[in-house]
């Protein structure tokens, strides 16, 4: 995974180009160029962008590259009795990319171009440090969990670039309208209907307080829960999940994961005043980074729930440079903010060391392609 340490330094060397007045100040230093007041510097996000799509697009491994590829090639010829299979939206949405390109690879690129786009887009519009937040989009995990979760992240980015509607409540039938679309691809995108009122409730009050009680309180009795909810699962098609999650109590993430959830909510408590007074929408933020942690709780029990936080974490990428920029304590930023980019990156190495990056069409690792993905470029 070398190579995506480079695609990590030029995106963000190029997003500091265009975001970064520090760096902006360096080059008309030197440079002698004014990209602070230039309306081209713009041109170095879509550049990065573009980088970052052409990589991810033009992958032949990572999770369920295969999959994906093989499930583009078998979509049908005619849409007949499409609506009665499940997530028919995704199928609706591949037979759509099919009849332009054929070669499942493009399956990808689209993937890829729709979510980075809608997400790094998103960040760019509601972030107060857009070059920080994308450097935590690649260090947190979101680059690689795109490429892996085709299908939920192209759900994910979907519903995370109709923020707007969510953080503007009188527009909730837009929002509700966008998660009935994202459940056609993935049925996943139920849960932001709850959700959606849950963050519009004042942080840190009684129901911050209460769910998280709750959530701590079905962790320590986990096994009871989980015969609590298979009444309800029991008649839906997914009952499948409950013997799946009893059937392997050894897959759960590694509890760092959610030890490092844990940083921008504690942080987000100590300065709360301070968010608060400084961060627009603070407490749908806040909520969400709280409900992220909860999910990532329960994945250490097993790994299926962290899929539910892929929902919630995205927010966590407004909410620690926040964090930093508005901060009263100076030493938060001087001192901590500097460790934490390295912790990050530290946390960033542990998480590629899973994964495999292959590229068939870049001829980046090869031998690393599997039989089956390895099948249609024969």
């Amino acid at each position: 995974m070398g190579t995506i340490w480079i695609v990590l330094a030029i995106a963000t060397f190029l997003i500091s180009l265009s975001e970064s007045k520090i760096v902006q100040g360096l080059i008309y230093k030197y440079l002698k160029l004014d990209l602070e007041h230039s309306k081209s510097k713009d041109v170095f996000f879509y550049i990065a962008l573009l980088v970052l799509i052409t990589y991810a697009g033009l992958r032949s491994s990572i999770g369920d590259t295969g999959f994906y590829m093989n499930m583009f090639m078998k979509v049908p010829d005619t849409l007949e009795g499409v609506f009665k299979k499940n997530d028919w939206g995704y199928i609706i949405f591949m037979y759509g990319v099919k009849q332009v390109f054929t070669h499942p690879q493009w399956i990808l690129v689209v993937t890829s171009f729709l979510s980075l786009s809608a997400i790094l887009l998103t960040l760019k519009k509601m972030s107060p440090n857009v070059l920080f937040s994308v450097f935590l989009f690649f260090v947190l995990g979101g680059y690689m969990v795109l490429m892996n979760g085709v299908r939920q992240y192209l759900v994910v980015s979907l519903l995370f670039s109709c923020s707007f509607f969510l953080l503007k409540r009188k527009c909730w039938i837009l929002y509700f309208l966008a998660v009935a679309i994202g459940t056609t691809i993935h049925y996943s995108a139920l849960v932001m209907i709850p959700v959606f009122f849950i963050v519009q409730y004042k942080a840190w009050g009684k129901l911050t307080y209460s769910v998280i009680i709750i959530a701590i309180i079905g962790f320590l009795f986990y096994s009871q829960l989980l015969d609590l909810i298979y009444p309800i699962l029991e008649k839906t098609q997914y009952s499948r999940y409950y013997f799946w999650i009893i059937e392997n109590t050894n897959e759960g993430a590694h509890p760092l994961r959610f030890l490092v959830s844990l940083v921008p909510v504690g942080l987000s408590f100590i300065f709360r005043k301070d968010l608060e007074k400084n961060l627009k929408y603070y407490n749908v933020y806040i909520n969400f980074s709280i409900l992220y942690s909860i999910v990532l709780l329960f994945s250490t029990k097993h790994w299926i729930y962290a899929r539910i936080g892929l929902y919630f974490g995205l927010y966590n990428l407004i909410l620690i440079p926040a964090i930093f920029m508005y901060a009263s304590d100076k030493r938060l930023k001087k001192y901590v903010l500097p460790a934490a980019i390295v912790l990050y990156l530290v946390f960033f190495w542990f998480d590629l060391r899973p994964h495999h990056y292959a590229s068939y069409f870049m001829n980046i690792n090869r031998d690393l392609i599997g039989p089956l993905t390895q099948s249609f470029y024969d």
